[in-house]
């Protein structure tokens, strides 16, 4: 029977309170909490091992309420058919008796692994023995001089950190050792502020040198400072910008391309290497594309008709992403754009439909000149009567002008109409 302690623990312990309300309703600490538990796991063992499964009986045999019992083996990991323990039983009896996890056991079973043994010592409360400090161990522990950390050591001799600590702490080593690391520390703190005042030295050095050399080597020697990571070797680098150099004194301009060929750079990377110099891709135009007012207002009027950012573009004669730039900048939206086979396509292939039919196209000729398929072109050519009006006043909300009639718009039409004043 177990001590009166442990029961009253037990059956606090059954009724769901946590370990910290237990701790502090009987007066406790975290130590007799699992001593406790261990004894627990340590009478059922027993009683395992004497083939008692029923749950009374065991209740009787520990002094605690069957009720108390039965809620404790769920909190503590065990299923409710204690039959199914008989095998781990037997294991943890013989582990309890001499055996330690280090090997002996698992030779005599070898069905089982390490860690299937510990986890059987833990689930019945055996305290296994570890395996005992070897001669060589404790000789090197005491031969540390501080200049590597108790991680490196306990990872050249096979060991835990934990256990190293454990081994320094029993043989009077551990504060000696503590000593010489901290003293290891001290000495080396002022190697990376050597380190850096001579790097920066050098680096004075080598970018004043390279003022007196050609251009290349100055570029060469400004990257390498500024960047001293890179891969990049320095004669790669010097050729990259000779050869650009080359082609500025002979008024070539030499693509990415180019440059990659005749230095074996990657493309993409050449552009970074100049950018971060200062220097932009030769054949590159960085002109800048101002849009005029009046295609602004064009487009600003476009959110509110029947278009969409596809046909707007179409129509203004522009690049979607200026439209959808726009649009975004200003927080306006424009009408979905569609799949061609929708009953209602979108409204640019309608009016290529019906210029080309108006300048005398057939379906056949028609579907050869835009790539649509017959049966859209045949669809729209129909239903004109419907889709026209539509694109027409479409185009008059666009332009801003009522006196535009026809579904479709040229070039020359555009120019007229963005010119002149609005009516």
């Amino acid at each position: 029977m177990l001590e009166a302690k442990i029961r009253e623990y037990l059956q606090n312990k059954a009724e769901g309170k946590s370990r910290e309300e237990l701790k502090q309703d009987l007066h406790i600490t975290s130590g007799e909490v699992l001593h406790y538990e261990r004894k627990f796991r340590q009478a059922l063992l027993e009683c395992l091992h004497k083939e008692v499964y029923q749950p009374s009986r065991i209740a009787r045999k520990m002094g605690v309420p069957r009720d108390s019992l039965v809620s404790l083996l769920p909190q503590l990991n065990f299923k409710r058919n204690l039959r199914n323990y008989q095998r781990e039983a037997e294991i943890g009896m013989r582990l309890q008796q001499h055996l330690t996890v280090n090997g002996t056991l698992a030779n005599r079973e070898s069905s089982l692994e390490q860690s299937q043994i510990k986890s059987i010592a833990y689930k019945f409360g055996i305290p296994l023995r570890t395996r005992k400090c070897t001669p060589a161990t404790l000789q090197a522990l005491r031969t540390a001089d501080g200049s590597e950390s108790l991680r490196c050591i306990s990872s050249e001799l096979g060991i835990t950190v934990a256990y190293a600590s454990l081994i320094m702490q029993e043989n009077a080593i551990l504060d000696e050792w503590k000593q010489k690391r901290g003293e290891w520390k001290k000495g080396t703190a002022t190697k990376p502020i050597i380190t850096q005042k001579l790097t920066s030295l050098l680096r004075h050095y080598f970018l004043a040198r390279a003022t007196i050399e050609s251009w290349p080597s100055q570029k060469t020697a400004e990257y390498l400072v500024m960047h001293p990571k890179t891969t990049f070797s320095y004669s790669m680098l010097h050729e990259l910008f000779s050869q650009r150099e080359i082609a500025e004194k002979s008024g070539k301009l030499y693509s990415l391309k180019k440059f990659e060929e005749l230095t074996g750079i990657e493309r993409s990377l050449v552009r970074i290497i100049f950018q971060r110099v200062g220097k932009r891709s030769m054949n590159t135009n960085f002109k800048k594309v101002v849009t005029p007012q009046k295609l602004k207002e064009a487009m600003a009027r476009g959110a509110h008709g029947p278009f969409s950012v596809m046909d707007i573009s179409y129509f203004l004669r522009m690049q979607r992403y200026n439209v959808y730039n726009f649009y975004n900048d200003h927080s306006l939206t424009a009408k979905v754009d569609k799949d061609i086979a929708h009953p209602v396509p979108n409204f640019r292939v309608v009016s290529q439909i019906y210029e080309a039919q108006d300048c005398g196209y057939d379906t056949k000729s028609t579907n050869e000149l835009l790539n649509i398929p017959l049966p859209t072109i045949e669809n729209i050519i129909t239903r004109r009567a419907t889709f026209e009006p539509i694109l027409v006043k479409g185009l008059q909300q666009l332009f801003k002008n009522k006196n535009l009639s026809l579904p479709y718009i040229n070039q020359s039409q555009l120019d007229d109409l963005l010119s002149q004043k609005s009516s």
